[in-house]
């Protein structure tokens, strides 16, 4: 394989803290020190040529490069005091954009920004959503089309933005460069917004037969790959991932509290989910159900994925039934609308399933277990990998298309 090519950088900020702090001190020090003395400043401190920014993919400060410089003898002593009080009241917001291409020829965009007045100990919550396009978002009932403000105030609503780490990954330049609109002023710890027009090569499968059982196959596979992805690529330290469908509108109040506390608590449950009401109380979400005892056994022959489905599944609706708010029920398989994952099972190797891994044999693919639905099967053996639904009232509300 091959190594990726990297262009248009911007500025990039180490994950350390004594570089996080050596960046802010510097930045307040040469706007000071440009006011003070003038450009002399910039061929002192920064030292770098032309020619040589020009030979690196991507320009960037190096405190490393630049410790050498004495500061206080720079400005002197009144004047290095100035810069430490600006960078404590103004501290600098560090933004980086990418744009990379892979082996095979796909071409990737990324922005991503971190917040410098936080601590990235304390980014607790991975938030990750997927779009298509603007209309991946659906209809607010009442309200017409929705769009990326409807879910930085969802986000708000459910947990302090400050321990909140967001990935959005989405296949329209449009909405990448709309999702980047005033990103920095949301206080968000952390966000990463990525262009990536998908690893397929056949044709585009349109919104409105997205559901076709012809065109699921090759539609699953395709959002396991760009979930992996974007799971991958911007998961840090972070304990807790959610993941949101992009028309899912309304949680239940304290929802992903409970889910966090719910894994904390517990040593078996890693990967939760709950009710998506769609309309009328309709269960929307049909990828999550647990296998009855009836169809635990069933081979592909005797399914055929028809006897499983008729026979052998129990949907949310019914596996809630009668149960508290205080409750998980088990699941043998999770859908996307509302997801939480344990971040260590990812880093124990969890994925999404790009193929149908039940039934899987060395020559040909299995018959179910694709996506979403792979979780829960790839999560056996794992450590706080087993799947389950909260019992009771609790759910969240998906919108119209």
């Amino acid at each position: 394989m091959g190594s990726p090519t990297v262009s248009n950088g911007m500025l990039s900020a180490s994950k350390a803290n004594i570089r996080l702090v050596t960046l802010l001190v510097l930045a307040s020090f040469i706007v000071y020190t440009f006011v003070s003395h003038g450009d002399s400043f910039t061929s002192h401190t920064l030292g770098r040529s032309n020619s040589q920014t020009s030979r690196e993919s991507e320009y960037y400060a190096d405190p490393d490069e630049t410790a050498e410089v004495d500061v206080e003898e720079s400005v002197g002593q009144a004047g290095f005091k100035a810069a430490i009080e600006q960078a404590a009241v103004e501290p600098v917001s560090l933004a980086k954009e990418r744009q990379i291409t892979d082996d095979f020829g796909h071409t990737v965009k990324r922005y991503s920004w971190t917040s410098s007045t936080g601590n990235e100990e304390e980014l607790d919550l991975l938030w990750l959503t997927m779009t298509y396009d603007k209309t991946s978002w659906g209809n607010l009932p009442g309200h017409g089309r929705r769009d990326i403000s409807h879910l930085h105030t969802l986000i708000a609503s459910q947990y302090p933005t400050e321990r909140v780490s967001l990935g959005i990954l989405t296949s329209s330049p449009d909405e990448y460069e709309r999702y980047k609109e005033g990103i920095e002023e949301l206080g968000y710890g952390k966000v990463t917004i990525i262009l990536h027009r998908g690893f397929h090569s056949g044709p585009v499968i349109d919104r409105a037969h997205r559901h076709d059982e012809s065109a699921q196959t090759a539609r699953r596979s395709e959002i396991a790959k760009l979930r992996n992805y974007l799971m991958l690529r911007t998961l840090g330290e972070e304990q807790h991932i959610l993941w949101a469908d992009a028309d899912v509108f309304s949680f239940a109040d304290g929802l992903v509290d409970r889910m966090v506390q719910h894994a904390r608590e517990s040593d078996e449950y890693g990967i939760l989910t709950t009710r998506c009401n769609y309309g009328a109380n309709k269960n929307y979400d049909l990828n999550a159900w647990a296998v009855s005892e009836a169809g635990r056994d069933l081979t592909g022959r005797e399914d055929k994925r028809n006897s499983l489905l008729t026979e052998g599944k129990k949907f949310i609706s019914d596996i809630i039934k009668d149960t508290s708010d205080d409750d998980i029920m088990p699941l043998d398989t999770v859908g996307a609308a509302i997801l939480y994952m344990r971040a260590s099972l990812v880093n124990q190797g969890l994925a999404f399933a790009h193929q149908y891994v039940v039934g899987t044999k060395w020559g040909k693919d299995g018959w179910d277990g694709i996506e979403t639905e792979g979780l829960c099967y790839g999560g056996r053996g794992l450590q706080g990998g087993k799947c389950g639904v909260l019992g009771g009232k609790w759910s969240v509300e998906h919108s119209t298309d």
